[in-house]
């Protein structure tokens, strides 16, 4: 009775995320774009989970942007566990929609062209390497913002499974201000 009571509240919940313009269902994963790329252009992919790294690498990701007169796709993506269907993942779009918005004022601060997407998918390493690949990005700036103990991962769970077998050239953002001492 609580599982049937979850997916009524899920269900009525999806009917009230209003139509997004851009909100594409593409191979079981949702992809909400706004604004456009140029094609040909040098691109900085930026992808964000938090809100404490956004503006440094929004900022960076412009910096780095700059000469190659490029653009920036900042990126968010939403896990969607195996349980649930992929359409889940609408109902979090509005919730990490800040996170992009934070790279997006940094990148029109520095006037270089932004596009935000949000990526519902299954595994977080895979829908950004997806992105790199449909997009074409030049470079992927990550942010690391959080002393690791033990050597598990090189950097994190998300960035070593991309740098095993980097698609692009990969840049990882680690200043003070994001470690917390």
């Amino acid at each position: 009775l609580e599982f049937f009571a979850f997916i009524v509240g899920l269900v009525k919940l999806l009917g009230d995320v209003p139509q997004m313009l851009r909100v594409r269902h593409l191979e079981g994963e949702i992809v909400y774009r706004e604004g456009q790329l140029e094609p040909g252009r040098y691109l900085v992919l930026v992808p964000v989970a938090a809100t404490t790294d956004a503006a440094a690498l929004g900022s960076l990701g412009s910096l780095l942007a700059q000469p190659e007169r490029g653009q920036i796709l900042a990126l968010t993506v939403i896990k969607v566990p195996s349980l649930l269907n992929p359409l889940a993942g609408r109902v979090l779009l509005r919730e990490r929609r800040p996170l992009v918005e934070i790279v997006r004022e940094q990148a029109r601060r520095q006037n270089v062209p932004v596009q935000v997407m949000i990526r519902a998918s299954r595994n977080v390493p895979n829908g950004i390497l997806r992105t790199i690949q449909k997009s074409g990005s030049d470079l992927a700036l990550f942010g690391w913002p959080r002393p690791m103990s033990g050597d598990e991962y090189a950097f994190s769970a998300v960035v070593d499974p991309i740098i095993a077998d980097p698609p692009c050239d990969i840049a990882v953002l680690r200043h003070l201000s994001l470690i917390h001492i």
